[in-house]
């Protein structure tokens, strides 16, 4: 059995970060091929070179109709995401046989890279099915925020080798 490059491709692409601090503290890169029909590409497995290093395998196909073809590239450990409790902003008050509960999280995100970077951070807030349950005064600063999944998504561009705090 040999193996055998069938089309050696360099393309341009756009990167971009995905973060899911409650779930991952890693961040997962991306790779945005655009207008990728013109690289009359065939569906099968495509080895990925990140700055000359293989970072493993993908899967192409053809069929798909999108204009911009997406790439994970695994990974990034220059990303370093913590999801903290913002005690400043957590407390608990009984009223009566009612309970209201006010909580705050901080995302910190540090870029160790020598360039800047996009990022996208997904976070949600709770949602509740309950009408003895109520959730209002969603207050995230610059998110977009969709109510009935209590989806957050930040887009944020970090720059190179700082910090960057979302509450």
């Amino acid at each position: 059995e040999y193996f055998m490059p069938i089309k050696l491709e360099q393309v341009a692409v756009d990167y971009t970060y995905y973060i899911i601090p409650k779930v991952e503290q890693d961040a997962f890169l991306t790779a945005s091929v655009p207008d990728w029909s013109s690289l009359n590409l065939i569906s099968g497995k495509a080895s990925i070179f990140l700055n000359g290093k293989y970072t493993g395998e993908s899967q192409i196909d053809s069929e798909y109709t999108g204009d911009t073809l997406k790439i994970s590239l695994g990974r990034d450990r220059n990303i370093v995401v913590e999801r903290l409790e913002d005690k400043t902003i957590n407390q608990r008050q009984f009223l009566g046989s009612n309970i209201k509960e006010q909580v705050g999280w901080e995302i910190k995100l540090r870029n160790n890279h020598s360039s800047e970077v996009d990022v996208v951070v997904l976070d949600q807030v709770p949602i509740t099915r309950y009408k003895t349950i109520s959730i209002s005064n969603v207050v995230a600063t610059g998110a977009k925020y969709i109510e009935k999944t209590g989806s957050l998504t930040w887009r944020k561009t970090i720059p190179p080798e700082s910090v960057h705090t979302i509450n």
